[in-house]
């Protein structure tokens, strides 16, 4: 049976990570719906930037918890494990971790390397599949209700063990 200390810490972070979800998505069709007001222009473009970069990177955290932490606590073929599985394949798909790692946590390939340009950077965010803002929250809102299944499958059957 695994750690009741260490299962808690999973579903908090998990609530964090659905939290952070649910803030970028919202603040981003927030953005979307005013992005025609110009005196706030380089806000809007920026926040949008954000928003997309906050969606990446819980992402690319939640790949790293699974593969330590969450993997065992979820039976295989179950709705939280597919709901997993959906956002591990999606990530993968459209090569998040490898956009986060060079847009949001670092700003080049490699130490000392010069920081991407507009165009590279625009042509990685189009390499993962995405054309438009909307595309990119709606993307997001589905991998937060998919995180949401996945923790609530985890808090229910760690409920009923430890009953």
């Amino acid at each position: 049976m695994p750690d009741r200390e260490g299962v808690q810490r999973v579903l908090q972070t998990l609530n964090t990570f659905v939290g952070r979800l649910h803030a970028a998505t919202w603040i981003g069709a927030w953005l979307v719906a005013n992005a025609g007001n110009r005196e706030h222009e380089h806000a809007l473009k920026y926040g949008l930037q954000m928003t997309g970069g906050a969606i990446a990177l819980t992402i690319r955290k939640f790949q790293d918890l699974w593969r330590g932490h969450i993997e065992g606590l979820v039976t295989t073929g179950s709705p939280g494990w597919k709901a997993a599985d959906w956002i591990l394949q999606e990530a993968q798909r459209r090569n998040l971790r490898e956009t986060a790692n060079r847009i949001v946590a670092h700003f080049a390939e490699e130490p000392g390397a010069w920081p991407l340009s507009s165009d590279e950077t625009l042509a990685l965010i189009q390499s993962n599949g995405w054309n438009t803002e909307e595309e990119v929250l709606e993307w997001g809102r589905q991998a937060l209700h998919r995180l949401i299944a996945l923790r609530d499958a985890i808090s229910e059957r760690m409920e009923s063990e430890w009953a």
